[in-house]
């Protein structure tokens, strides 16, 4: 019996929007030394930090992908999908649906839920659209409306600088995840050598 059996291990490895190629190859390393990515639905407060909980197993060639599906109204059929083609569904966070499958004897194209580099280019650029909206609200209707008020306030109450030095704080560590995803998103379009625009 494997002396491994029933063991956890904790992680905190951090990824970026559009670093989904780099988390999908972890957690196929993590698989071949025998530790099986435990379901983010039972860890979405460890998923959402950035962590990883994995449970002991035998080593095996696994090959984990990464999907995005805003569309929450579609969650059902979009994982059935997967699940027609072979694909254990290992759960959803931030949109993000992860997936694995055993590799072997099985071809390359097949171990790809993309069609082409295109569609892995066009995960990317929609990840990155769908969480720009977010930082804008906060920018415009948050952050500067709130400074403004405080600026222009006779009476400026501590309390309210504190508030303020929140969100601003929020806002700059959001904007910093945002950059970095971007930056992932340059990468991906270099990787894949596509001319395409954002």
């Amino acid at each position: 019996m494997d002396n491994k059996t029933n063991k956890t291990k904790r992680t905190f490895k951090m990824f970026y929007l559009c670093d989904y190629d780099r988390e999908e190859e972890y957690y196929n390393k993590m698989h071949a030394k025998g530790w099986k990515l435990v379901s983010y639905d039972e860890n979405a407060f460890l998923g959402a930090l950035g962590g990883q909980k994995f449970v002991s197993c035998e080593p095996e060639n696994v090959v984990y992908k990464i999907g995005f599906n805003p569309k929450r109204s579609e969650r059902g059929s979009y994982i059935q999908m997967f699940s027609d083609y072979g694909w254990e569904y290992c759960g959803v966070i931030n949109d993000f649906y992860y997936f694995r499958k055993n590799a072997d004897g099985v071809s390359p194209k097949e171990l790809d839920i993309f069609s082409d580099d295109e569609s892995r280019l066009d995960m990317a650029k929609r990840v990155l659209w769908s969480k720009l909206p977010l930082l804008l609200i906060l920018t415009v209707l948050v952050l500067i409306p709130q400074t403004v008020r405080l600026l222009n306030e006779p009476k400026q109450d501590a309390g309210d600088w504190a508030v303020l030095g929140c969100y601003g704080m929020c806002w700059v560590l959001y904007l910093w995840a945002y950059i970095k995803s971007w930056v992932g998103y340059r990468r991906l379009k270099a990787k894949y050598d596509i001319d395409d625009k954002v």
